[in-house]
C-alpha cells in the first residue's frame, strides 16, 4: 500500500514539473513572438469606431495619423484635439453624448465620457482584435481591426 502511494505522489510531481516546464517554454517563445503573448506595437492595426452600429471613423494604432472619418452622416462630430507626444487625442460628439479617446503606444482608451456609468472609461487600454470599448448610453463601440 505504501509503495503505491509513493508512486502516485511521484507521478503527481512529475506531471506538475512537466506542466511548469511547458509553460516556461511557451512563455519564453512569446518573448520572441509578441503576438503570441497578445501585446503588439499597434503596427498595421487600427481602431474602428461605430455609432449606433455604423462605422463612422478609424484611427491607426501607431498614433501617428489623425482619425479618418468613414461616414457622411451628420449625427456626429469628430474633433481631433491634439497630438500628445507620440499619440493622438480626439473626441466624438453625438446627440447621445461625448467621448474622448487617446491613441498611444499601440492601444486606444476612452479618457472621458459624459455618460452616467463611465464603463467605457474604466475599460482601459485595448490593443488586441479580441478587445472592445463599448459605451451603451452613447451607442458607441470601438473595436480593433487589422
Amino acid at each position: 500500500m505504501e509503495g503505491g502511494r509513493a508512486e502516485k505522489h511521484r507521478n503527481d510531481l512529475l506531471l506538475i514539473a512537466g506542466v511548469l516546464i511547458i509553460s516556461a517554454l511557451l512563455y519564453g517563445l512569446s518573448a520572441f513572438f509578441p503576438k503570441l503573448r497578445g501585446h503588439g506595437d499597434g503596427q498595421g492595426l487600427k481602431a474602428v469606431i461605430s455609432l449606433d452600429g455604423e462605422d463612422i471613423a478609424e484611427v491607426s494604432l501607431s498614433g501617428k495619423k489623425a482619425p479618418v472619418v468613414l461616414s457622411d452622416s451628420e449625427d456626429f462630430n469628430l474633433l481631433c484635439d491634439a497630438f500628445e507626444g507620440s499619440g493622438i487625442s480626439f473626441t466624438i460628439a453625438s446627440p447621445e453624448g461625448e467621448n474622448s479617446f487617446l491613441v498611444l503606444d499601440g492601444g486606444i482608451s476612452c479618457t472621458y465620457a459624459d455618460c452616467p456609468d463611465l464603463v467605457c472609461v474604466s475599460q482601459g487600454v485595448i490593443s488586441l482584435e479580441t478587445e472592445a470599448i463599448v459605451c451603451l448610453p452613447h451607442k458607441l463601440a470601438v473595436r480593433i481591426a487589422p
